[in-house]
């Protein structure tokens, strides 16, 4: 029952059902057509005996009435065959014609009407094959001739035929059959082989491994590619959830530890009051800077990993709302934050289809970390639109970003130098829900910065 349950069973049966539709198909055609050649083939020979089997036309005497006419016509037996005139009474008949054939109506019509009649008898005897025509005499039609042919030969012929396919058929579909599971074991033999090493990396759960080794281009082969493929993302996904989770247990040990250590300290022998004050006011900054880590990972997996109400937002008038928010942050640091635009009269506004808040987060995110980082100069921020998309880039004149910390900066708890460290006010996840956030929108954000003269955050979302 396994087995009557398989893909390649079912792929064999399915091509040996229709091998035998086209087989009975082509076998039907082969017989129709072998059958009307044989009686064109007789048809052909009738005919020629029935124009010879008139010996001639009677002279050309006024005094013969019709009676006369037709008695005077004699008929010359090359075949089987017989003389009857128009009203069916035989007037001579071959020795050989089968006796008693009667003559139909329609038949009799056809020939006085001047037509030539084919048709298939089955006598006693066996099939017989009948051609009929009208006789003419000075080219009125007096008779009509009627030859026939027993048709022993043919049905011989296509009995054989019937026997030969009815043999030939059963042992094609058996052979189509084996051929068939042959076949389909050959072109399933790399399915196989991939269910094999999936069940592999399953049992071992080494996600290194790959399906599509060894195997060809063609259908399967692409398959096993896109597995791979899917492979890989996951692969990617786990070792980044796993970096995080280590990131995240490290950056929680590390306020932990010093919580942990001040109480040491605290309890290793009596303090003044104002001794216990400074301890817990440190030990306050710890669990400060651990609800703040706590609630940048709950923001960063709600924001992943919830749906949010869509609207059409001004990019650029939100920009601008952060912008006011965060002079006082600029101001304290002599950083002079610029703003969009307003938009004038008859431009394009800077539309886009999203959720108010994490679009607000996002910016928030931009322009805090280019104050975070720049000690004095100026933070600008834009917003255009530019065919179907709206552009929105913010400019520093800080500290800037290495080349080789480029790719990673997006990287969660990832910091690029010793500047920017937790002492700094980060938490490593900022630019991440940057990118969380772009993502989710259908976007694009990309970075271009020079150290010591500055950095360009530039996102690209489709415009509404």
């Amino acid at each position: 029952m396994g087995f009557v349950r398989t893909l390649r069973f079912r792929i064999s049966m399915l091509f040996v059902l229709l091998l035998a539709i086209v087989m009975v198909f082509l076998s039907g055609l082969v017989y129709i057509g072998l059958q009307q050649t044989l009686l064109r083939a007789v048809d052909d020979s009738l005919q020629k005996a029935a124009e010879r089997s008139i010996s001639g036309n009677v002279p050309d005497d006024p005094t013969l009435t019709d009676d006369g006419r037709l008695r005077a016509l004699a008929l010359r037996a090359l075949v089987p065959s017989r003389l009857i005139d128009l009203n069916g009474t035989t007037l001579s008949n071959d020795t050989q014609f089968p006796e008693g054939l009667a003559i139909s109506e329609a038949a009799l019509r056809d020939v006085a009407n001047g037509n030539a009649r084919r048709e298939t008898v089955n006598l006693p005897e066996g099939a017989w094959r009948f051609y009929m025509a009208p006789v003419r005499v000075d080219a009125t039609r007096v008779a009509a001739i009627q030859v026939g042919q027993r048709l022993d030969g043919e049905v011989q012929t296509l009995r054989g035929l019937r026997n030969l396919l009815a043999v030939l058929a059963p042992i094609a579909l058996l052979l189509a059959l084996g051929g068939g599971l042959f076949m389909a074991s050959r072109a399933l033999a790399p399915m196989e082989r991939m269910r094999r090493t999936v069940q592999g990396i399953i049992e071992s759960g080494d996600l290194s491994q790959r399906v599509s080794k060894g195997l060809p281009g063609d259908e399967v082969g692409l398959l096993a590619q896109t597995f791979d493929g899917l492979l890989s993302r996951v692969e990617t996904a786990i070792d980044r959830e796993r970096q995080f989770t280590a990131d995240a247990s490290h950056e929680l040990r590390s306020p932990l530890t010093a919580i942990k250590g001040e109480l040491g300290v605290a309890l290793a022998r009596p303090r003044t009051a104002d001794q216990y004050r400074d301890t817990l006011s440190d030990m306050a900054a710890s669990v400060d800077d651990m609800t703040g880590l706590v609630e940048d990972l709950l923001t960063l997996a709600r924001v992943g990993n919830t749906s949010s109400a869509l609207e059409n937002i001004d990019l650029a008038d939100l920009a601008r709302t952060v912008c006011s928010r965060l002079s006082v942050v600029a101001e304290s640091k002599s950083i002079t934050l610029t703003p969009p635009e307003p938009t004038t009269r008859g431009a394009a506004q800077c539309l886009v289809k999203g959720d108010r808040r994490q679009l607000q987060r996002l910016i928030t995110n931009l322009i805090d970390n280019a104050l975070r980082y720049t000690e004095e100069g100026t933070v600008s921020v834009e917003c255009v639109r530019l065919g179907s998309f709206i552009i929105l880039s913010v400019r520093d004149t800080g500290m800037g970003i290495s080349a080789e910390h480029l790719p990673h900066i997006f990287d969660r708890f990832y910091r690029a130098e010793q500047a920017r460290s937790r002492e700094s006010g980060g938490s490593g996840l900022g630019l991440a829900m940057v990118q969380v956030i772009v993502q989710k929108h259908f976007g694009r954000i990309s970075v271009d910065s020079t150290p010591g003269k500055g950095t360009l955050f530039t996102v690209r979302l489709p415009a509404s």
